[in-house]
C-alpha cells in the first residue's frame, strides 16, 4: 500500500478505467479512486465503458459522476480487472503516460504495458482496497462514496457467502456514517426480467455431474454469464461453469465456499488451465474466475475441460 501511495503521488492528472460490463465493485472503486485524487490536489476522469447494466446506472446516477470518453493526463489506472481483454486496448494501448493496475485477481505472472500493479488477491472485494486506501491517506470519504463502497463489498462477497473480518471491518466503519438499509437496497435491487428469464432458462438445460459428494453444473446462456453461474450455486450446484454465446463467447465461474475451504481456486487451477490450452484471456478469484477470446467452436471442449479439471480436484482430496 506504501508503494501504491508513492506513485499515486507521482501523478497529476488521472484517467481510470474499469471494464467492460461494469459490476458495483468496479463503479464504487473507480468512482471513490477518483474522488480520493481529486481530494489530494490532483485531476481525475473516470472513463466510459461498454454495457452498464440497471443496478451500474443506479450507482453512477447517485454519484453524479459525469464518465469521460477521451483519456487524458499522464496517469491511467485500471482497477478490478483481471484481463485486459475486459477494457477498451485501443484507449490502453494508446495512452502517453504511465499505467497502474489496482487489482485484486488472482495475480498473473506479468502485466504487459503496466509501469506498476497493485495486486491484493487476499482482498475480497476491490473496493476493499479503496477504502483501506483512503484510511491510510487520512482522506474523509462522504455519504455517497461509503455507500457505494458497501454496494462493491456486498455485490463482490455474493452477500457475504465468501467474507472474512476484514470485510466486516470495512462495513462497520461504512455503516457509520451510511445507513445499512441504502447499501443493502441498491446491492440487493431486484434483478430485470430479462436476467430473471435467462437464469430460469439456463437452470432447465443445465448439465449435472455428481462427483462423489459434489456437484457440477454446466449450462450455455445468450447473456448474464456471472448471474447466471451464481444461480445455479443457489440452486444446490458446488461448481458451476456458464458460456455465453456469440462472436466473443465468455465464461464465467462460481464455487461453494465449502469447496474453496478445500483448497480450490478457480483463477489458478481451472482458468489458467484453461488460458494455457485454448490461448484465451482469463482470471478471477478463488470462488469466481472467468475466461474470454477462446474461439466460439470450442466452447463445449472448453466446458467439458472445466469439469475434467474440477473432478480431478474433487477427486484428489476426496481419496486422501
Amino acid at each position: 500500500m506504501d508503494e501504491l501511495i508513492t506513485e499515486l503521488l507521482k501523478g497529476k492528472n488521472f484517467s481510470i478505467m474499469m471494464h467492460k460490463s461494469p459490476d458495483p465493485d468496479a463503479i464504487a472503486s473507480a468512482i471513490v479512486l477518483a474522488r480520493i485524487l481529486r481530494k489530494l490536489g490532483k485531476e481525475a476522469r473516470v472513463m466510459r465503458t461498454e454495457k452498464i447494466n440497471e443496478q451500474a446506472s443506479l450507482m453512477l446516477s447517485s454519484s453524479d459522476e459525469e464518465l469521460q470518453d477521451i483519456a487524458g493526463g499522464d496517469t491511467l489506472v485500471v482497477v478490478d480487472t483481471s484481463s485486459l481483454a475486459m477494457i477498451d486496448l485501443d484507449i490502453f494501448e494508446n495512452f502517453k503516460g504511465r499505467r497502474m493496475a489496482i487489482d485484486h485477481h488472482a495475480e498473473r505472472e506479468n502485466y504487459p504495458g503496466f509501469d506498476f500493479v497493485y495486486v491484493d488477491e487476499t482482498a475480497l472485494a476491490n473496493s476493499l482496497l479503496i477504502f483501506e486506501l483512503a484510511k491510510k491517506l487520512n482522506v474523509e470519504l462522504c455519504e455517497n462514496s461509503l455507500l457505494l463502497l458497501g454496494v462493491g463489498i456486498i455485490t463482490d462477497t455474493a452477500d457475504f457467502v465468501v467474507a472474512d473480518p476484514r470485510v466486516f471491518f470495512a462495513l462497520a466503519e461504512i455503516t457509520k456514517k451510511v445507513k445499512y438499509d441504502k447499501v443493502s437496497e441498491i446491492a440487493r435491487m431486484r434483478k430485470n426480467l430479462s436476467e430473471r428469464v435467462a437464469r430460469l432458462k439456463a437452470a432447465s438445460r443445465a448439465k449435472i455431474y455428481i462427483v462423489g459428494e459434489y456437484v457440477i453444473a454446466t449450462t450455455k446462456v445468450s447473456a448474464f454469464e456471472g448471474s447466471v453461474a451464481s444461480s445455479l450455486l443457489e440452486l444446490g450446484s458446488d461448481v458451476s461453469f456458464v458460456v455465453s454465446s456469440g462472436k466473443q463467447p465468455r465464461l464465467s465461474s462460481r464455487a461453494s465456499q465449502i469447496l474453496v475451504s478445500k483448497g480450490l481456486h478457480l483463477g489458478k487451477n481451472i482458468m489458467s488451465k484453461v488460458s494455457e490450452r485454448f490461448e484465451c484471456d482469463s482470471g478471477g478469484h478463488a470462488g469466481a474466475a472467468g475466461a474470454t477470446g477462446f474461439k466460439q467452436e470450442d466452447t463445449d471442449a472448453v466446458l467439458a475441460y472445466c469439469v475434467d479439471l474440477t473432478t480431478l480436484f474433487i477427486k484428489g482430496f476426496t481419496n486422501d
